[in-house]
């Protein structure tokens, strides 16, 4: 004779099968969830990051150059905040302005003028700019725009979330 098999057992088996089944749901669930959440999370890092530019301008009146000038500025979608800049002259990093005139082979005694901003730990806004560097005295002026060539400025510059 066959066994009955009781209902109530069916029942719970039912439920045991639907309950495996909402957990396998909630678990793929929360996986998309958390993946949304890491997009929405690099769509904002996205929206607001900076993108820095340096730029060497030189100006002339009457066909002598007049000034020059190096120029940053933020052409990306957030503020830039500069952590450190690094001056090289042919790819030796130089400690001071002294040191730079230096070895640009200024002559010892002779004055030397520039125009510069400190730029460390400024906060740069989107479309944005500073002035970095300007040379508009004529003797330091002839020297340094025949060694631009040999200039190279670093800036390390970070977001807002803190990625650099």
């Amino acid at each position: 004779m066959p066994k009955k098999i009781d209902p109530n057992l069916l029942i719970a088996m039912g439920v045991l099968i639907a309950s495996f089944g909402a957990l396998f749901v909630y678990i793929r669930q929360a996986s998309i969830m958390n993946e949304q959440t890491e997009i929405l999370l690099e769509q904002t890092k996205a929206s607001t990051w900076p993108y820095l530019t340096m730029g060497l301008s030189r100006n002339f009146v009457e066909r002598e150059l007049d000034n020059l000038r190096i120029n940053v500025v933020n052409k990306g979608v957030g503020p830039a905040i500069v952590k450190y800049v690094i001056l090289y002259y042919k790819e030796d990093p130089v400690q001071n302005w002294n040191e730079f005139y230096t070895k640009l082979n200024f002559e010892k005694g002779t004055s030397f003028t520039h125009n510069n901003q400190r730029i460390h730990d400024a906060v740069i806004s989107a479309n944005d700019g500073v002035e970095l560097i300007e040379w508009s005295e004529k003797k330091t002026l002839s020297l340094v725009s025949t060694k631009t060539q040999d200039i190279t400025i670093e800036i390390c510059y970070q977001s807002i979330h803190g990625d650099a």
